[in-house]
């Protein structure tokens, strides 16, 4: 071996770069089994609705071929290239993305746009409480409009909770922590009359899972937002790349608020997400291990009399109002080296869990420990 290649080897393994360069076929081939993959905290992480396969393999060989140049700030020409692959895919135009830093910064850069005069944003509960809370905190009054029985966003009642005084309505679909998604025809019909009177977002961060969308209704309407992210099906949680999608004008206005401009998303998360939207086969491949796991999950939880919820995308939200365990179940399931959500309340009191769907045989490691720990 010739001196260059053994430093070079030793400075990657220094680094904790090996990680990212050449998986073995051994390690190629684990990445895509069913086995139970704990991380690095020796925990099975069910609690975060992350991609348990990780990337696909075009993204990871665009994430190597990006280290040598991981000393440059993303350039236009990066940014234009992933925003037009995305246009193409939705049939929009480039100015219709803002690229970000995950779905996180969208949510992040909506609230801020949202709150610049004050007033009430409209949102079902439970939901993805990232903009709810960010809102409230910027001083605009949350409204939160139950989800009913059958955990579905209730969109009459979303609607009836407008007053004058709103400036954005946020719903997601499918909606986390439930699951549930709305019938297309209804939010459609939703989105077109809501945004006569203000701002409409519909969180789309599970899009991939259903491929629904009104992502057509912003070529002509401006006060329609839709929110994007890479960070469940195509596995950049670590990553962070989302976008939003909106009228040209809206999207030109609300660049204005994204902070970190055009350098912050990194140039290797840029060239892997250009690389990752044509990884179809990976795609396919995830989606259907995804639906293997979670029909396993949810037929094992009501065997066992819990009711938990058919779901579309990649969480069970499951009811905790028949525990009778030792302790809290969320605590019990960490205590057995399992993270998940059992924090869920909702306004009439109900508790529910919500877990990620991991590998199959993560799954089944979770329907063990809560035959343990559950008490009919």
């Amino acid at each position: 071996m010739k001196p260059d290649q053994t430093s070079r080897r030793n400075w990657l393994k220094i680094s904790g770069l090996t990680a990212l360069v050449g998986l073995t076929s051994k390690q190629s081939t684990f990445a895509f089994s069913d086995k139970v993959r704990p991380a690095a905290d020796g925990m099975i992480h069910l609690d975060k609705n992350e991609n348990p396969f990780g990337v696909s393999p075009k993204a990871q060989k665009a994430m190597e071929d990006s280290i040598s140049k991981a000393f440059r700030y993303m350039v236009p020409a990066n940014r234009e290239k992933l925003e037009q692959k995305l246009a193409e895919r939705e049939k929009l135009n480039p100015s219709n993305f803002i690229i970000t830093a995950g779905s996180i910064e969208v949510l992040g850069i909506t609230s801020v746009f949202a709150a610049r005069k004050g007033g009430s944003v409209v949102c079902p509960y439970p939901t993805f409480p990232s903009l709810p809370n960010n809102c409230k905190n910027l001083g605009m009054e949350l409204i939160n409009v139950p989800v009913s029985g059958s955990q579905m966003i209730d969109l009459t009642a979303l609607k009836n909770a407008v007053r004058d005084d709103t400036k954005l309505v946020y719903l997601c679909n499918p909606n986390n922590p439930t699951g549930t998604v709305l019938e297309a025809t209804a939010l459609r019909e939703f989105v077109e009359e809501v945004s006569k009177k203000t701002m409409v977002m519909v969180d789309e961060a599970y899009f991939e899972f259903l491929q629904q969308s009104v992502s057509d209704v912003v070529k002509a309407n401006k006060n329609v937002l839709i929110s994007r992210t890479l960070s469940k099906v195509y596995g950049f949680a670590g990553v962070r790349i989302g976008y939003l999608i909106g009228h040209s004008e809206t999207i030109a206005d609300m660049k204005k608020y994204q902070t970190s401009g055009s350098i912050g998303v990194s140039l290797m998360s840029m060239n892997a997400a250009i690389a990752a939207l044509d990884d179809k086969d990976f795609l396919s491949m995830y989606l259907e291990k995804n639906r293997q796991a979670a029909t396993y999950t949810v037929n094992a939880l009501n065997e066992m009399g819990i009711k938990a919820i058919p779901t579309n995308a990649n969480f069970v939200f499951f009811s905790l109002d028949n525990y009778k365990g030792k302790g809290d179940f969320e605590q019990e399931m960490k205590n057995r080296k399992i993270l998940m959500h059992g924090d869920y309340k909702e306004l009439d009191g109900s508790k529910w869990g919500r877990v990620s769907i991991g590998r199959l045989d993560e799954m089944k490691a979770f329907i063990e420990a809560t035959k343990q720990i559950w008490v009919v």
